[in-house]
């Protein structure tokens, strides 16, 4: 599209890490600061169009923040038993 060559503090990474989530049909992003967009990826390959700040949004974040937060737990190097959050024996 033609705002692909936007400057770089545009884009979302620009504010820091991403946690990111495609499930159902929707994806989410959470940035480094908390903000979080939704997503409908079957109506916009480009992902325009936020649902966050929707009805339908408001039902769906709490679920796909908590999805989030228990990969990022279970990728936890401690007290995590997921092979991709140890580094090792125990």
């Amino acid at each position: 599209p033609a705002d692909y060559h936007l400057p770089h503090d545009v884009w979302p990474i620009s504010k820091g890490p991403l946690h990111s989530l495609v499930v159902d049909g929707r994806h989410y992003i959470r940035n480094a600061v908390g903000g979080e967009v939704l997503f409908d990826v079957d109506a916009g390959y480009w992902e325009r169009v936020d649902l966050s700040d929707t009805p339908e949004g408001a039902v769906a974040l709490p679920r796909y923040r908590a999805r989030v937060d228990g990969v990022l737990r279970s990728e936890s190097p401690r007290g995590s038993s997921s092979p991709r959050g140890s580094s090792g024996p125990r």
